[in-house]
């Protein structure tokens, strides 16, 4: 037993003196230059803690993507929805053409939040079908820092409203990993939904990491949604820079309609035209030629 005891202590020895000897004490992260260090307390002065600040007139700056949605619909680029605040934007500023998306929203917000191409930001499709190809696992890694983490180590408060659809569909537990949530990818504050879409009237909300529940202004139940939520939070106290993301439910509903309108068009086109029926001038059912009110949609026939 001493024998063993002798031998470990020997061996203990061996390794710690075939250790490298560490280059001075640890460094901190700050020089301290203006620090002096005496022989005691009385002539050594601490030096100044620096401040990380944003320079002198820096902008703030404010970054709103309108999701699932391309040029040709918005007034402010030529399309038939009317946007005139976003035109009265654009007439202070600059529009550019040729921003190019992916046609996908996690691609396209994976390359805007980190201005790489999606690939490298591993987001080539939506997370919820990432797989375990290189570039398309929906995991942005960490050598592809967002432009929030950039600035907010050059002194911006930083904060995230709205969708966010860029964390793996494994990692969205209450129980994380969080490591890709907004909290720990630039951003200071995040108040929004996690996944494609979400429920107007009762969403599941995050602030940080942590559950909460949409709170309604006395007076504004039933016609208050997540949308109001959403610009409330922006409004209450917006930060140096902001990032938002909303309006996808509008948006998805008017391309729904529109999907469906050219279908129903489409078929009612191809189908074998029955002699002893007509189709309904509203919503193109067929109805018997003798018909005075459609069936389907109730439009009164005389009338038109």
């Amino acid at each position: 037993m001493k024998r063993l005891a002798f031998a470990w202590a020997l061996t203990s020895i061996a390794c710690a003196q075939t250790r490298a000897a560490p280059d001075g004490p640890p460094r901190s992260d700050q020089p301290f230059s203006d620090a002096q260090i005496g022989r005691t307390y009385k002539d050594s002065k601490p030096g100044t803690i620096a401040l990380t600040k944003a320079p002198a007139g820096a902008p703030n700056v404010l970054i709103v993507l309108i999701d699932d949605s391309g040029f040709g619909q918005w007034g402010t680029f030529g399309g038939q929805v009317p946007t005139p605040n976003l035109d009265r934007v654009a007439k202070m500023g600059l529009r550019y053409t040729r921003f190019h998306t992916t046609a996908l929203c996690s691609p396209t917000r994976a390359a805007l939040l980190t201005g790489r191409n999606h690939h490298s930001a591993g987001t080539g499709v939506i997370t919820e079908i990432g797989d375990g190809y290189p570039g398309y696992s929906g995991q942005i890694p960490k050598n592809a820092a967002m432009f929030a983490e950039v600035l907010r180590q050059g002194g911006y408060s930083t904060a995230f409203i709205g969708k966010n659809h860029n964390i793996a569909d494994w990692e969205t537990s209450i129980a994380g990993p969080f490591d890709r949530w907004p909290s720990l990818q630039g951003f200071d504050y995040f108040y929004g939904f996690i996944g494609g879409e979400m429920d107007q009237w009762q969403p599941i909300l995050y602030r940080g990491t942590t559950p909460v529940a949409m709170e309604i202004p006395k007076g504004k139940e039933g016609d208050y949604t997540l949308n109001d939520s959403l610009a409330d939070a922006k409004a209450k106290g917006i930060p140096v820079i902001a990032y938002g993301a909303f309006l996808n439910d509008i948006v998805n509903f008017i391309i729904i309609a529109l999907v469906i309108f050219i279908i129903v068009k489409i078929v009612n086109k191809i189908r074998k035209k029955d002699p002893g029926k007509k189709d309904c001038p509203r919503c193109l059912t067929a109805i018997p030629i003798a018909a005075t009110r459609c069936a389907a949609c109730c439009a009164d026939l005389n009338a038109a």
